[in-house]
């Protein structure tokens, strides 16, 4: 109990320090008597929480020992894990149809719902906490080793503590760029393998050892071969855009500044895995903008605002230019020549030299 109250307590810290714009009113449990909730919405956590606990001992049944397990979230992460890993178990919680586990069948819905209610809500953040942390409680009681690919996000926070309190050997995979956090929680880690120099002192000012020093091992062939990318036939000088995901509002700014180059070149949009293309609706008429997931070589220049595969243009020697319209603090900033502008006055005349 101890454990789940700590976590929980880190959980909302996190939730409340690097999201705060976005969460605002988060309470720790400890505080919830402060909270007015209503019988409906308790009744409701406690629903939850019973329905979790009864599929944490379905999935123990499921999966037998092992020496190791690697979990993912991302198909990025899978990615990742993929090209270290062998006759490991890989469980990917995004892939629905591929996962004969009836559990991360049931956490692909539940946290399909509670995204369509969070809304700010504390309740929200009690409930998908209390499924998590027994959806990775069960898959990690039973396993000597876990192998993830995540970095500092909620999941390798309560993976991380998990592995601590039982004194798991916990390996974290590098797979992007890692961005610097205030008041970041402790992570605990046994080994690093890390793609990028330039993101060493970032695992080693936010990991903690589960048990002894953390070994940290440099592996470049875990970033994405840009070598595999091939020279297209273009008909016109094209520029490429990698999107984000996350806070889309900065894709589309940066999207409307480089339409002024339209007459000199064409604008290829490279969605991120996670990007809805329907989300840029306001280009689909826009002569000189295609939509695609593939890349070319032979880009007169690549636009980014924090994408990895933008450093890995960058090293290919492709003009690559860094908008950074957040402030935010990334790894790669130190990279030698990198072109990084903080807003977009400048953007047009960088892709006209």
């Amino acid at each position: 109990m101890e454990l789940l109250e700590n976590l929980l307590k880190i959980y909302y810290m996190k939730t409340k320090e690097i999201y705060d714009s976005y969460y605002k009113n988060i309470i720790l449990l400890k505080k919830h008597k402060r909270t007015k909730i209503n019988f409906f919405s308790a009744v409701y956590l406690i629903f939850i929480y019973l329905i979790s606990k009864f599929i944490s001992l379905f999935f123990k049944y499921n999966i037998n020992s092992t020496e190791s397990i690697s979990i993912s979230w991302s198909n990025t992460h899978t990615n990742q894990l993929n090209k270290i890993l062998a006759n490991c178990i890989v469980l990917n919680l995004n892939k629905i149809d591929n996962s004969k586990i009836f559990k991360i069948y049931f956490y692909n819905i539940f946290k399909e719902i509670f995204t369509l209610l969070r809304h700010d809500s504390p309740l929200y953040y009690k409930i998908l906490f209390v499924f998590e942390y027994n959806l990775f409680k069960s898959i990690i009681d039973s396993n000597k080793k876990v192998f993830i690919s995540g970095h500092f996000d909620r999941i390798t926070i309560i993976i991380s503590h998990i592995c601590k309190h039982n004194n798991i050997e916990l390996t974290v995979v590098q797979h992007g760029a890692l961005e610097y956090f205030e008041n970041m929680p402790k992570i605990y880690v046994s080994n690093v393998i890390y793609m990028y120099k330039f993101s060493e002192h970032y695992f080693r000012k936010y990991y903690y050892p589960i048990k002894n020093e953390i070994v940290y091992i440099y592996n470049q062939d875990l970033v994405s071969d840009v070598d595999k990318f091939v020279n297209c036939k273009l008909e016109k000088k094209t520029i490429a855009f990698l999107t984000q995901p996350e806070k889309i509002n900065f894709n589309i700014l940066i999207i409307k500044a480089m339409l002024t180059c339209r007459d000199k070149y064409n604008l290829n949009i490279i969605l991120h895995p996670r990007d809805k293309k329907n989300d840029y609706k306001e280009f689909f008429n826009e002569p000189s903008i295609v939509f695609s997931r593939n890349f070319c070589l032979n880009y007169h220049a690549v636009v980014t605002r924090s994408s990895t595969l933008g450093i890995n243009f960058h090293n290919k020697n492709v003009k690559t230019i860094f908008v950074n319209l957040e402030g935010l603090q990334m790894d790669f900033y130190d990279i030698e020549n990198i072109i990084l502008i903080n807003n977009l006055n400048n953007l047009d005349s960088l892709l006209n030299e």
